[in-house]
């Protein structure tokens, strides 16, 4: 049986005040923890398209978008922590922003 109540407590709480990726992929894993029947309520809770809810379940299964870091974008297949770069990473610079 799918909680409606928690559901709305929590779009109320947080979804509704993501911008429309965040409330995307919210809606998507709220999708995915009601299990059967979860489109169909959260589209109604959220007032989101059922369309809109999966594509945010095709963003979860999609790969990270990359880091941001001073106009430089890092592509990572290792791991990034505040203190340390582990794994191998390359730098790419943005086109346009006068950098390169």
């Amino acid at each position: 049986m799918i909680d409606k109540d928690a559901i709305r407590q929590r779009w109320d709480a947080v979804g509704s005040k993501l911008d429309e990726r965040g409330q995307r992929l919210f809606a998507a894993v709220e999708v995915r923890a009601a299990g059967w029947g979860g489109l169909a309520a959260v589209s109604k809770i959220t007032g989101l398209a059922r369309s809109t809810i999966n594509r945010g379940k095709a963003d979860l299964d999609a790969e990270p978008l990359p880091v941001r870091s001073n106009n430089l974008w890092v592509e990572m297949t290792g791991c990034l922590s505040p203190v340390r770069f582990c794994g191998k990473f390359r730098w790419i610079f943005e086109q346009g922003n006068g950098l390169a």
